[in-house]
């Protein structure tokens, strides 16, 4: 390491939770083994449209939550929306699974949160802080530009954080 300056310390992301899977019979959301097909990508490829042109987000709406955290510079009596709730629909097949290393969930966890849906129409709403006040850093771990940088993302260390994800579930 040559200097070590301030950067890297305003890692700022989004954290949220999930909450279901419903089962359904209608509407069927996107599955990948029924929706990727030759003919499905050839509809979306040449005209835009089918299974393929839908993302598996079916509606997204912005809210406030009744925590006190967050309040805009342009107007002190009116709050921004601080929670973000997102309805997805898609059914996960099981090749799906062996892919959820990637979050660094225990087979086990993964069992337990999703195994009875693999393969199956659901829907699931996740709710997010879209405005977190804590911030996380990301540094070097050596000079050595191939070596991973420590990341420490501090999720939920601020207990408004935690209370705003927690309200906009409650608004469900």
């Amino acid at each position: 390491m040559v200097a070590d300056l301030p950067v890297g310390r305003n890692l700022q992301d989004h954290v949220g939770t999930t909450l279901g899977m419903f089962q359904v019979d209608q509407p069927l959301p996107l599955s990948f083994d029924r929706d990727a097909q030759i003919g499905t990508l050839f509809k979306y490829l040449f005209g835009g449209a089918g299974p393929l042109s839908n993302s598996g987000t079916y509606g997204v709406a912005s809210v406030s939550s009744n925590v006190e955290s967050f309040q805009t510079n342009s107007s002190k009596y009116r709050k921004w929306p601080d929670v973000q709730i997102t309805l997805l629909g898609f059914s996960l097949p099981k090749f799906y699974k062996a892919g959820l290393d990637i979050l660094n969930l225990k087979p086990e966890t993964v069992n337990g949160l999703w195994g009875k849906t693999f393969e199956r129409n659901t829907f699931q709403m996740f709710v997010l802080n879209s405005r977190p006040l804590q911030r996380g850093e990301i540094k070097l771990a050596s000079s050595d530009p191939f070596t991973h940088p420590l990341i420490n993302p501090k999720y939920l260390q601020n207990r408004k954080d935690v209370a705003v994800t927690v309200d906009g579930s409650s608004k469900l």
